[in-house]
């Protein structure tokens, strides 16, 4: 890594690397959760940008990192998500980039009055040891 990491919204060029960050980071996860089913809508990153906020983190040129914002409580892609809440869903970093001591992040949720952003238990990745 460069040590220069960009977070910013998803651009359409992006999408399918996006996806493939995602894909990649869920694969190493214990136990064998991750379908071909599964694994399609993770990399579907075009799909949800219709419905939330994609960003991703840069490094230089490559994506490695991702993480869906859900803002809106009637967004198809909002679990457990009352009015007034947001959502962090399909966080991931590249398998190649964790560890390096930075988080993908987002202060939206508070900037945009948000009370509460729910992080769900099957969003975090036990770190690396």
């Amino acid at each position: 890594m460069s040590g220069e990491v960009e977070i910013g919204e998803v651009r359409p060029e992006e999408c399918d690397a996006a996806g493939e960050v995602v894909v990649a980071a869920y694969s190493m996860l214990p136990g064998g959760h991750l379908s071909a089913e599964y694994a399609a809508e993770l990399a579907d990153v075009r799909r949800r940008r219709r419905g939330a906020t994609v960003l991703v983190a840069r490094d230089g040129d490559a994506v490695v990192g991702c993480v869906t914002l859900v803002t809106d409580a009637s967004s198809p892609w909002a679990e457990l998500v009352e009015p007034g809440e947001s959502a962090i869903r399909m966080l991931a970093v590249a398998p190649g980039s964790q560890g390096s001591g930075w988080v993908v992040c987002s202060s939206r949720p508070a900037s945009s009055g948000r009370r509460r952003t729910a992080l769900p238990p099957s969003s975090c990745t036990p770190p690396r040891g």
